[in-house]
């Protein structure tokens, strides 16, 4: 008898951990200066066919400042531009841009961090803010991210041979082709 349950606890314990439900997979892909009325998304048709066609798209979404810096902050901190004080693009009237969010104590309560600190694997590649420079990438790094691969100014727009920090490495110069350096990096992760 006391074999026979412990066999039915084993079986019900599995049935507990099988069952248990998985996290979802995220995607968040952030971009600049899309307008609605200038139709922006004709000109990113494969963005549209692969990701927008087949995942969530948010119709009735706007934001309350539509500035790349205060509307990264809204999105990762779920704030009002105003709230953290992030109400431009960029330094030097010190209102924007990485500094900006570094000074304002926003390094640590932001959406990566909280995604990581709940089970999440987090990945950043690209532009984070403006004014994330080669001068400024370690003072301090980005928080939350379990790999990353920013972008940094003043190379930040220029694809072809720009410069790249990944994790919390030094500074790399990415080959000719961007498209490369992702492919190899990704590669030796599988």
């Amino acid at each position: 008898m006391l074999l026979h349950l412990f066999g039915v606890l084993n079986l019900v314990a599995g049935v507990a951990v099988a069952s248990k439900p998985s996290k979802p997979n995220i995607i968040l892909i952030l971009t600049d200066d899309q307008d609605i009325h200038m139709q922006s998304m004709d000109y990113m048709p494969l963005l549209k066919k692969y990701m927008v066609d087949k995942g969530t798209s948010y119709q009735h979404h706007y934001c309350t400042t539509a500035v790349c810096c205060p509307a990264r902050v809204s999105i990762m901190t779920g704030q009002l531009a105003h709230i953290p004080n992030v109400t431009d693009m960029i330094p030097p009237y010190g209102k924007g841009g990485y500094p900006k969010f570094m000074s304002q104590g926003l390094n640590d309560e932001y959406l990566p961090v909280w995604l990581r600190d709940n089970g999440y694997y987090t990945y950043y590649t690209g532009k984070l803010f403006n004014a994330h420079t080669t001068e400024n990438y370690d003072k301090p790094h980005a928080a939350g991210w379990t790999s990353s691969d920013f972008l940094l100014d003043p190379f930040t727009y220029s694809y072809w041979n720009a410069t790249w920090q990944k994790d919390f490495e030094t500074l790399t110069e990415a080959p000719q082709n961007p498209l490369v350096y992702q492919a190899a990096d990704w590669s030796a992760m599988t």
